[in-house]
């Protein structure tokens, strides 16, 4: 169900760093731009659901490999966190940090090398079978763990594949012009 309404190509609309409303977000500006795009699912999965809805619109959910990178895909999505009926975080979605093997080290889906990483201290801590990394920063009326240096306020938890429902924040290199022509033109 939901990688059937994403590939008729409905994405959501979030409200961009400047009140704008953006389909598509591309980090063009700023130490370490790599003039990439950046959409978030517009409904939340499990990992498996929100990484095969990138899978189907041709990208992948993102692969964070700088602190800038990790800061400007917070903050472009900052407004819409997740919520459940158990936990609430102001700002949390996947990316496609994952283990390969149970127990086995984390990789990017795209391949790429793992050399930054802003784990929360004391993660990836694997509790309970947790192979999958989303993207948090605090909860809301209890003060932020300071996560490792170089990470900057914006850090990574490690989670169950399903145990928990978000949204996911997408990766292209290059603009997905087929796909979304009509709802975002150049």
């Amino acid at each position: 169900m939901l990688a059937a309404a994403l590939v008729a190509g409905v994405l959501m609309i979030p409200q961009g760093i400047n009140g704008q409303y953006v389909g598509l977000i591309q980090w063009t500006t700023g130490p370490g731009a790599n003039g990439h795009y950046y959409p978030m699912t517009e409904l939340a999965g499990d990992y498996r659901d929100v990484s095969a809805v990138a899978a189907t619109l041709g990208g992948t959910l993102a692969s964070i490999t700088t602190r800038e990178e990790n800061k400007f895909v917070h903050d472009s999505f900052v407004e819409f966190g997740t919520c459940s009926a158990v936990w609430c975080f102001p700002s949390t979605f996947f990316i496609g940090l994952r283990r390969v093997t149970p127990g086995g080290p984390f990789a990017w889906e795209t391949g790429e090398q793992l050399s930054f990483t802003a784990w929360n201290l004391g993660e990836p801590n694997d509790f309970g079978d947790e192979p999958v990394a989303h993207v948090i920063k605090g909860i809301p009326g209890q003060p932020a763990r300071a996560a490792p240096e170089g990470a900057g306020e914006v850090f990574w938890n490690d989670i169950p594949f399903d145990r928990y429902e978000m949204r996911g924040v997408i990766e292209w290199s290059v603009r997905p012009s087929a796909l979304l022509a009509e709802r975002d033109p150049p």
